[in-house]
């Protein structure tokens, strides 16, 4: 079954000059150029970089935003879906997509990471979800080293944007991940 729909999460605070925001952009173009639908949180940083570049490609974001967060979508989002609370917010982004791509980001990354982490160790989610980023390497490195975390079958990392559309692409998964990465 061919995979339809990406959810990217990463940092709302990103600005156009950082590294993040410039990959995010890539990300969205080459997902939007793969025919990918591309869900994300609708708001600014990652969220925005990755709906420019699908705008930029002319394929579909949607925008997931939530009625607790006073402050408007990014300008480039293609469709907006409206939930009540943040945590219906990252359960639709789960819902909705068929992969994941986690970037580097802060907290709130960090806690959409690692839902879909234990959802995925539980066996209740297993949708391919790529990891791109030096950060995103660090916090899954320092969770399996130092909490002994089991990293989900699902889970595969990724050095650049055309690598994770790519991988996508065919379908999401390549050769497990070693332990000595």
């Amino acid at each position: 079954m061919k995979l339809q729909s990406v959810a990217v999460f990463g940092s709302g605070t990103v600005t156009p000059e950082s590294e993040i925001y410039q990959t995010a952009v890539q990300l969205g173009s080459a997902l939007a150029c793969a025919q990918f639908v591309v869900y994300h949180g609708g708001y600014f940083g990652v969220m925005e970089a990755v709906s420019r570049g699908v705008r930029w490609a002319e394929g579909e974001s949607v925008g997931i935003v939530t009625d607790q967060f006073e402050k408007d979508p990014n300008p480039w989002v293609s469709e907006i879906r409206r939930v009540k609370s943040w945590q219906e917010r990252l359960f639709a982004l789960i819902d909705s997509a068929d992969a994941f791509v986690v970037l580097d980001g802060k907290t709130g990354t960090l806690t959409e990471l690692m839902v879909i982490w234990e959802m995925s160790l539980k066996g209740f989610l297993q949708k391919p979800t790529l990891l791109l980023g030096e950060q995103t390497k660090e916090m899954v490195n320092y969770c399996k080293e130092k909490f002994g975390c089991d990293l989900p079958k699902n889970f595969q990392r990724v050095d650049t944007a055309q690598e994770a559309a790519e991988l996508l692409d065919k379908g999401g998964m390549s050769p497990a991940i070693s332990d000595e990465e």
